[in-house]
């Protein structure tokens, strides 16, 4: 669908807020590689063994660039990409699947997951609790989920962004994402969000 010259979802229209088309397509992708510029080009950062890397999932996957370099990384690896839009690319490695799925339904899965990914969630759910609870129970003993997200609103250590057209913008997002009924500064309580869908063990870095 359309609006205001963006193309948006079809599938659970207005469920996700951002657009679909080329232009967020491509900030999906030069996301992606800023989040490997802060991780030191890792993929992730979960203690793992690879050799029990059997089944992983990559949630809200977007372009599913994460999910085919990881796919690529790992051969040997099953790894399936979920989003609300279908948008991956058509040549992804033969270990590598794509699915349209909503996050915030019931999860169905049959096989338990070694690994769960998840990047840039802040702004995806109203909800996040239900969302770490599926992931928490599709899990095997053992497993790992991994949450990869940006602590808003962003600072700077010598206080250089106060007063700037940047802090500015924080503020606006801040007030539009909770004028549709999402709040953009929840990524410092994921923690007690984790110990309360049961997970233990929890790193933050």
């Amino acid at each position: 669908m359309e609006e205001n010259g963006r193309k948006y979802h079809r599938y659970k229209a207005g469920a996700y807020m951002l657009p679909n088309d080329e232009s967020e397509q491509a900030r999906l992708d030069i996301q992606h590689h800023l989040f490997l510029l802060g991780l030191h080009g890792r993929l992730f950062l979960a203690p793992i063994e690879d050799a029990a890397l059997h089944n992983v999932l990559d949630v809200a996957t977007g372009t599913g660039i994460w999910a085919t370099d990881f796919a690529s990384t790992f051969p040997a690896t099953n790894v399936i990409g979920t989003d609300l839009s279908l948008i991956q690319p058509p040549n992804a490695p033969p270990n590598c699947r794509f699915e349209i799925a909503d996050a915030e339904d019931k999860w169905s899965f049959s096989t338990p997951f070694d690994y769960i990914h998840g990047r840039a969630f802040a702004s995806c759910f109203k909800d996040h609790v239900p969302v770490f609870k599926s992931a928490f129970d599709a899990l095997r003993p053992g497993g790992y989920f991994e949450m990869q997200d940006a602590a808003i609103p962003f600072r700077s250590i010598d206080e250089s962004i106060k007063g700037t057209a940047f802090e500015r913008w924080q503020h606006l997002i801040k007030e539009g994402t909770h004028a549709l009924g999402r709040d953009f500064e929840k990524v410092p309580r994921y923690n007690s969000y984790f110990e309360r869908v049961g997970f233990v063990d929890i790193v933050e870095k």
